[in-house]
């Protein structure tokens, strides 16, 4: 039950957030969304001081005296409107620079303005039951998460709020996404970083607050801003401080919390995955093929598919599958398999019974085939997509015409994204290929010496 009520009493606190960190520009994700938001100032208790108002530093200028105090008001991200403090006794709070009145709105009242921020309070008491109320939310630094207490009892950490680590001014904090899949829940963890900071101070007298879904931070204007250019190299050297403590779970540090979760999503399609047709040499023709059972096939580009289902001659019969005719190694009077064998870098022949040889050597290393069926041949087979004219000149023309091929700007491309893929494994060509010959087909062709 006392479960249930935590649960209920975070929903609570998200519809109040959603307009303070995320605006009016909700998405269906918002109860989530907002309720990971509940990240808060965190307790600093090794290398600063707080007061009463602002999580003041006290610095000494390097000579051991204290010579100068900063002003902090929180932990901001770098958009100087969001963020997070501390406040007496452990309780952390959400910050947003707002006026007073879309302070009131947003957060029915709860919340309060200071120094221009509308300050939330996480550890006020709600009372979401009869028995339970919420002490505070605090930070559980040896745990590295966010602490529930409720009537002084601690809950245990708040396990979809996700990690918070703490060095120094600087505080990671990990943001959980939560989106549907064809699968069910997807989830995508993120690590932000908030910094502890003075209050920023424009150069202009641009528009700050973040009031309406309609009106919110002009970030051009903001990052131009020569005070803003100042205002973020101080924070950042305080960043570079506390670099190497960053944790484990923060792989990709991102500083712009507010700007990341207001921008419209990238509505972008997904590019389509490359279709690529087979290993081919350089005639864009002849290749092979590893069909779903391992089977080995030849694949080349014939006259017309009744020469390569009927009219052919019989050592170039096989499946139409336009534009190519596939001949099934593993289809034949043997009852026999061709299969690679990474093992024996060979062309496997097998049968029910087992292994019975290799038939020539074969290695393959990411999109590349060398293949020697005789003891002079290496030939090298790259997997590559289909392939298309650009002057609509005919590959199957017997003989094709070479320069032509060799001449179309399309095939440049084409060719030159393979040897691109060619060069990224060409230090693992295998030592039985001393010679290898990427344009086998060309040299198959040609009248004999």
């Amino acid at each position: 039950m006392r479960y249930h009520a935590i649960a209920i009493i975070l929903l609570m606190i998200g519809s109040i957030l959603s307009g303070c960190i995320g605006d009016d520009a909700s998405t269906d994700d918002d109860v989530d969304d907002t309720a990971e938001n509940i990240d808060g100032t965190i307790n600093e208790t090794v290398n600063q001081t707080t007061n009463d108002t602002a999580g003041n530093e006290t610095t000494d200028g390097g000579n051991g005296t204290t010579n100068n105090t900063v002003q902090y008001v929180g932990f901001l991200d770098n958009t100087t409107v969001a963020g997070y403090q501390m406040n007496p006794g452990g309780n952390f709070s959400n910050l947003g620079l707002m006026d007073t009145q879309r302070c009131t709105d947003i957060s029915n009242g709860l919340g309060f303005m200071k120094d221009g921020f509308c300050i939330l309070d996480y550890g006020m008491m709600f009372n979401f039951t009869e028995a339970a109320w919420v002490t505070s939310l605090e930070i559980n630094e040896t745990e590295g998460c966010v602490e529930l207490y409720v009537n002084d009892t601690s809950e245990g950490c708040l396990q979809n709020l996700g990690n918070i680590s703490i060095s120094g001014r600087v505080m990671w904090k990990e943001y959980l996404d939560h989106k549907e899949g064809p699968d069910g829940l997807i989830t995508t963890s993120h690590c932000l970083v908030y910094i502890e900071s003075p209050a920023f101070v424009s150069s202009s007298q641009y528009n700050r607050t973040h009031n309406s879904s309609s009106s919110g931070v002009n970030w051009d204007e903001l990052w131009a801003d020569p005070a803003y250019v100042q205002w973020e190299n101080e924070r950042m050297s305080a960043y570079s401080v506390e670099e190497a403590n960053a944790p484990s779970w923060c792989t990709t540090p991102q500083f712009d919390a507010l700007y990341w979760l207001t921008s419209p999503a990238d509505t972008t399609p997904d590019p389509e995955p490359v279709q690529y047709v087979g290993f081919l040499d350089n005639s864009s023709a002849y290749g092979y093929r590893m069909n779903q059972g391992e089977n080995f096939t030849r694949i080349f580009i014939p006259i017309n598919e009744e020469n390569c289902t009927t009219t052919g001659s019989a050592d170039w019969l096989g499946v139409w599958d336009e534009p190519f005719c596939v001949q099934d190694y593993g289809v034949n009077e043997f009852g026999a398999n061709y299969s690679y064998n990474e093992t024996l870098a060979c062309l496997s022949v097998s049968n029910e019974t087992g292994h019975i040889g290799c038939w020539g050597n074969m290695s393959i290393s990411g999109r590349v085939m060398w293949y020697g069926w005789d003891v002079d041949v290496c030939a090298v087979f790259i997997s590559s997509e289909q392939f298309t004219p650009m002057n609509g000149f005919n590959l199957t023309g017997v003989p094709m015409d070479w320069d032509q091929l060799w001449g179309d700007s399309a095939y440049m491309a084409w060719e030159a994204e393979r040897m691109a893929a060619y060069s990224a494994e060409v230090g693992n060509q295998p030592g039985w290929c001393p010679d290898p010959m990427l344009n086998f087909y060309w040299w198959a062709s040609q009248p004999a010496s």
